[in-house]
């Protein structure tokens, strides 16, 4: 019904113009374009089939843990009793890793790209705002110009002056007047598109400050291990002089000499495969501080304290993850964004009101140019509506909202990968834990058992076989028990990550 009384309005202003045939061409062309917009409007459902959700009714039951477990609490309410950690990083109390991401955050090639897409699409904001307001123009110049005399049959041709030259200066201006809200539609798509670029960052952020963590977990948990293989391999160099004295002695075989020095070159051959993992670690956090590595292996030096893998972490779901994610608010504004593309689109079959004019001053002497009789003008409301363009606005329309339904879809994915996210992260992490406690068990057992092994073997009260095993075990239980502390705490992080810890709304 608006669309009918706007045509009708315009039609009953051009009505007034003077001129049968003008009139009466105006009138029909406005009312076939009006019958055309109108037939047309059914057929491509203006409707915005906005579907997505932005909140869930229930809580599934999958997500449910007991707080005395790994310190997880269920809230069917949805409400956090806590607000998840913004530096979340700084709950691992360390104080090189915060110094680490400080450092990043100024220096992450990552995050200043990001940076450089905010001030982007801020300045498409504002581009867009521009169109609310009229523009207008200055110009000035001197012509000079010269006529024929012989292209005039006049008997006054002669008199007339060949060569005329004049001064002209004049302010115009120009403004699209904004009747059915099409530029109000772009404005508001290049604003969401604004606040999307800055989720964009805040995810940029989060990725960033998990990629340094995980970076500086993997650095200290390559140093525990490379720890644990030289501590081994000094234990079974004492192994190796033991078995060699007792067989210089005549206490045993050379097969108890060659079975040491084969565990013992063979933990020696394993090192260099750590070592260079470590080396790959420097190299990733480097690029990740935006340096070069030769500045960042100093710092690596010494064998460092690893944080505390236990951890408290509030978890509400779902609502609290659509809140702290800026995964899932970059895809509701990008969504908006192209619902108001849409709007644009419909818009084009509705008539553009713009109204110009100009005033200045034009005269062949500069003495009389501000004069009355200098000056000229210029009013010229126009008002422009297309009739046919061979089906290409509804064209337009239709592409609109496919590309709406894609960002229907791609949000509803966002926020299903976004819980699967945090269902993996939390029994990822609570099983890391478990396994990092059996793990301590298992490598204080083994010990007892090399001890025992040695104690017999010295004694001649049991075969060398069982000291290699217990050595061997020993060793693959306090690898796997370092590794098990720095994947608690990586799967901490990503924990961390997948609820969309450690950002700011700006």
């Amino acid at each position: 019904m608006r669309t009918i009384n706007y045509c009708l309005k315009v039609i009953s202003v051009l009505a007034n113009v003077s001129g049968v045939f003008i009139k009466s061409t105006l009138m029909i062309f406005l009312s076939l374009n009006c019958l055309i917009c109108l037939s047309q409007r059914e057929k491509l459902n203006f409707e915005v089939p906005v579907t997505y959700q932005t909140e869930y009714n229930e809580v599934p039951s999958d997500y449910s843990f007991l707080k005395d477990t790994v310190g997880f609490v269920n809230s069917v309410k949805f409400e956090q009793d806590a607000e998840i950690e913004q530096l979340w990083w700084q709950t691992l109390n360390d104080n090189l890793l915060d110094s680490l991401i400080d450092v990043a955050i100024k220096d992450n090639y990552n995050l200043l790209i990001a940076q450089q897409r905010i001030i982007q699409s801020r300045e498409a904001m504002q581009s867009a705002m521009a169109g609310f307001f009229p523009s207008f123009d200055l110009s000035g110049g001197w012509q000079r110009a010269g006529s024929s005399l012989n292209t005039s049959n006049s008997a006054y041709a002669s008199l007339m002056p060949r060569y005329t030259s004049y001064f002209n200066a004049a302010v115009s201006s120009s403004w699209e007047i904004d009747v059915f809200g099409s530029i109000r539609k772009k404005y508001m798509q290049e604003r969401n598109l604004y606040k999307a670029s800055k989720m964009d960052y805040n995810s940029t952020m989060i990725s960033m400050a998990a990629s340094v963590a995980t970076a500086y977990i993997n650095i200290l948990t390559s140093q525990r291990l490379l720890n644990v293989l030289r501590s081994n391999i000094s234990s079974q160099k004492e192994i190796v002089d033991i078995t060699q004295a007792r067989f210089e002695a005549g206490l045993s075989s050379q097969l108890d000499v060659a079975q040491a020095k084969s565990t013992y070159y063979n933990t020696r051959a394993s090192i260099t495969s750590y070592e260079t993992s470590f080396a790959s670690y420097i190299n990733s956090l480097a690029v990740l501080l935006g340096t070069l590595p030769s500045s960042v292996t100093p710092i690596f030096e010494k064998l460092l304290p690893m944080p505390s893998a236990e951890s408290i972490v509030p978890v509400s779901i779902p609502a609290a993850l659509l809140r702290q994610r800026p995964d899932i608010l970059e895809a509701e504004y990008q969504l908006k964004a192209q619902a108001d593309a849409l709007g644009v689109a419909q818009k084009e079959w509705l008539p553009t009101f713009m109204f110009s004019g100009s005033i200045g001053f034009s005269g062949h002497d500069l003495n009389k140019w501000f004069k009355e009789k200098s000056m000229v003008w210029q009013v010229a409301p126009v008002v422009k509506w297309t009739i046919f363009n061979g089906g290409a606005r509804a064209a337009a329309v239709r592409s609109a909202q496919s590309q709406l339904q894609q960002y229907v879809d791609n949000y509803n994915l966002v926020v299903l990968t976004s819980l699967q996210e945090v269902d993996n992260a939390i029994i990822a992490y609570k099983n890391s834990v478990r396994q990092n406690l059996e793990y301590k068990t298992a490598a204080v057992e083994a010990l007892s058992s090399l001890t025992l092994s040695i104690e017999l073997y010295k004694m001649g009260l049991s075969a060398f076989i069982n000291v290699q095993t217990s050595l061997q075990t020993l060793l693959s239980y306090e690898l796997s028990l370092a590794q098990s502390e720095g994947s608690a705490l990586i799967d901490l992080i990503k924990l961390y990550q997948a609820l969309g810890g450690g950002w700011q709304i700006q």
